[in-house]
């Protein structure tokens, strides 16, 4: 027997029938169907709002098993985008090149990842949509100004 349906289609059906089931829990924080749902459209929604037709259909999630980085993988399979994983435990300069090398146009940042995107974007010369749905801290603000500027 195969299945053809879409690879996100299990997490929604859950969302739509447990919506206040926990989903996930990550640092010891609980999140239910529905608020990681509402998640992912929102960065979904994004993604379709910049959309630039003539780049690749791909969206890199630069996070490490955090709330925004499962919602950033569910947010490009919504929109039909193949993914590239980025993982802040790689050195700056691997990152970059899998980046620069993927063509990605729009990238997702968890808060803990925030604090590497300086030097991941530093000498990038293609335009980037940059997503950071977390709360920037005080400390990282000038990195967040980077980032959108």
């Amino acid at each position: 027997m195969t299945n053809s349906g879409l690879i996100y289609e299990g997490f929604f059906r859950s969302s739509r029938e447990f919506p206040q089931r926990p989903a996930l829990e990550v640092a010891n924080r609980v999140v239910s169907y529905s608020d990681l749902r509402e998640r992912a459209f929102q960065l979904a929604a994004t993604f379709w709002k910049y959309e630039l037709s003539d780049q690749p259909p791909l969206a890199a999630v630069f996070g490490y098993r955090s709330i925004t980085a499962f919602a950033g993988i569910l947010a490009a399979l919504l929109r039909s985008l193949g993914y590239v994983p980025l993982n802040r435990r790689h050195p700056p300069e691997r990152t970059k090149f899998m980046l620069e090398r993927s063509g990605c146009r729009a990238l997702v940042v968890d808060e803990f990842s925030a604090a590497q995107l300086a030097r991941v974007l530093e000498g990038l010369s293609d335009k980037l949509l940059i997503l950071m749905p977390d709360p920037c801290p005080p400390h990282r603000n000038a990195i967040g100004s980077l980032a959108h500027g």
